[in-house]
């Protein structure tokens, strides 16, 4: 466990104590804390690494190319992650951080140079914001809340990242719904002294084929990918346990417990997998897989929770006081309950499988390379394979989308009003409309032609590192640290430099999973088309047990604060059309809607 809180005077006044302890209280749910406090500077964390030249460092910390460090700086095996970092920042100082891989964030102060170096991982895993007033100080932490500890930071809303949440029409990966509060964006690293504060970035998803280099035939990219997808759970269990795993039954969270449960178990270490069931919404139900999964890897301990037995909207009250923010990912209160649960059964690390697809890639955007090289007869080969691995109900389902991204926008645009995908635009007023400009900012991502280039994308997403955010948070609330193995350098760089063929191909998407893991893997799960979706249970529980609560905020007078963004008229509106139609575009306005003003009551913003 591990809090980051840093303030550094940069007008060189000398720092109160009882900063560091609010603070603490604040970030205590992070695990047991060291404190460093002299003259202009001030650091709390697990602990506080420093040098001889009086650098000092506190972060979280994971560096996956140790070895080669190590090496490069003639230093001992012995030596912490943290010592290895201040080495490296002696030796390379501005291009440091590029030399270091793994899942981090961490305050770093310069003390010959006078001036505080922040840094955070590749994808966001490991959470930074801070407070800069130029001349002044600079402060840090891992969550908010940290920040907001402090009298001299007041807590004043960003009306238009709330707009930015409601309707997605920016990427800017910095904001947060604080206006004084800013995020360092994934892959980021910030420099701040008296004269001012610098962010630059220092990673970039690569667009060349040098992770998969030398690989020629199918089998060769099979057996490199169960290397690499090994090496990267083997990162995330190299710490002291002990385990649990997040479950779901799907190719994902089953590729994880799999490899997770045979390492685990050759060094005689438990895994314990936590799942969610649905006993009541047999849609949803994936109970067969998952105990498919336990029964192969021999897990004979586990926990089931009844996911179509959770109030939502009672999660919701509940996961506000932990998270910095608004829950936009509907299925977030299934993570929390999945936390909850590991915490309770004593588990130190949560394994899961998140954002396993857009790391691996299902790789349909193949379709269209075929289809704009004229290879019309491997197109409809592909095609057809994919109707009878049961992805959609006809051949021209599968085939709308090798044919969508040739469509022109403004012909998209029209089918998406068409289909009611502007609901989120919609709802807000008048007001809000003018504020995000004259024109409408109702738009949709570009449609790739090139299956790289959609790959790209998928990783690449802004709202990624938001999610992994809040995972962060629900996770440390229940004692706790998440591990996202998919977020792996080495996995993403090899599967965003495989050929097309090696994603999709005889109708299976991420071909190369499956073949990579066939042995590590139940049959069941490796030859699954595709996910469940939960949107079922999500009507379940919302027209259910959570239906007199919701309908009392949609209808009654419980959302004053959504009056400067929403027209409510239209968002009961598409409310009544979710209640005829059940159709997703009318859910998410809504959920959105309901989990902004449950948490802006919370705040009292």
């Amino acid at each position: 466990m591990s809090a980051i809180f840093a303030i550094y005077r940069l007008d060189g006044q000398p720092i109160a104590p009882r900063s560091l302890t609010v603070a603490a209280a604040a970030l205590g749910h992070r695990g047991s804390l060291a404190r460093y406090c002299h003259g202009s500077l001030a650091m709390l964390g697990a602990r506080i690494w420093h040098d001889r030249s009086g650098r000092r460092l506190v972060g979280e910390l994971r560096i996956d190319n140790r070895r080669e460090l190590l090496a490069t700086l003639a230093l001992a095996d012995t030596t912490s992650d943290g010592a290895l970092v201040l080495a490296a920042y002696q030796r390379w100082e501005s291009d440091f951080a590029r030399k270091l891989r793994g899942d981090f964030a961490f305050a770093l102060y310069d003390h010959p140079q006078r001036r505080m170096v922040c840094v955070r991982d590749r994808f966001g895993v490991r959470p930074l914001v801070y407070h800069h007033r130029p001349g002044n100080s600079f402060i840090c932490a891992a969550e908010v809340k940290g920040l907001l500890s402090l009298s001299e930071i007041e807590q004043r809303l960003d009306e238009e990242r709330v707009l930015d949440f409601l309707v997605r029409h920016s990427d800017d990966r910095t904001r947060t719904f604080y206006r004084d509060i800013t995020r360092l964006a994934p892959g980021h690293q910030l420099t701040v002294d008296r004269d001012g504060l610098r962010a630059r970035s220092y990673y970039c998803l690569p667009d060349d084929d040098r992770a998969t280099a030398g690989l020629q035939r199918g089998e060769d990219f099979a057996e490199a990918f169960n290397e690499v997808f090994r090496r990267a759970v083997a990162r995330r269990i190299d710490q002291p346990g002990p385990y649990a795993t997040a479950l779901s039954g799907g190719l994902d969270s089953s590729s994880v417990t799999c490899i997770a449960g045979e390492l685990l178990a050759a060094r005689g270490a438990p895994l314990t997998p936590v799942s969610v069931v649905f006993p009541r919404v047999q849609r949803c139900d994936e109970s067969h897989y998952i105990q498919a999964v336990r029964h192969h890897q021999r897990l004979t301990q586990g926990e089931l929770i009844a996911g179509d037995q959770l109030s939502l909207l009672e999660a919701m009250e509940r996961m506000f006081t932990v998270c910095d923010q608004p829950i936009e990912a509907i299925n977030q209160f299934i993570y929390d309950a999945i936390c909850r649960k590991a915490g309770q059964t004593g588990a130190a690390v949560l394994l899961d499988g998140v954002e396993g697809d857009a790391t691996v890639s299902h790789g349909m955007a193949r379709l269209s390379e075929l289809l704009a090289s004229g290879r019309l007869f491997t197109l409809g080969r592909e095609v057809a394979a994919l109707r009878r691995r049961g992805w959609h109900r006809s051949s021209r389902a599968v085939l709308r989308q090798a044919v969508l991204p040739f469509v022109p926008h403004s012909l998209r645009k029209l089918r998406a009003h068409w289909r009611g995908d502007t609901a989120e635009w919609d709802m807000l007023n008048s007001h809000s409309k003018a504020r995000l400009g004259r024109i409408e900012r109702f738009s949709l991502a570009p449609a790739q032609r090139d299956e790289r280039a959609a790959h790209r994308a998928a990783i690449d997403n802004w709202g990624t590192g938001y999610r992994l955010e809040i995972a962060d948070q629900l996770a440390r609330a229940s004692g706790l640290q998440a591990q996202h193995p998919f977020f792996d350098q080495d996995l993403v760089e090899f599967c965003l430099a495989l050929p097309a063929e090696q994603k999709l191909s005889g109708g299976w998407t991420r071909s190369v999973m499956r073949r990579g893991l066939a042995s590590a893997l139940p049959l069941p799960i490796r030859t699954r088309a595709h996910k469940t979706s939960l949107v079922h249970n999500v009507r379940h529980t919302l027209l259910g047990r959570d239906r007199p609560r919701l309908e009392a905020t949609l209808f009654g007078e419980e959302m004053p604060e959504l009056s400067r963004f929403v027209d409510k008229t239209r968002l009961r509106e598409a409310y009544l059309r979710y209640l005829s139609h059940g159709r997703t575009t009318d859910l998410i306005p809504v959920f959105k809607a309901v989990s902004l003003a449950t948490w802006l009551r919370r705040t009292g913003l």
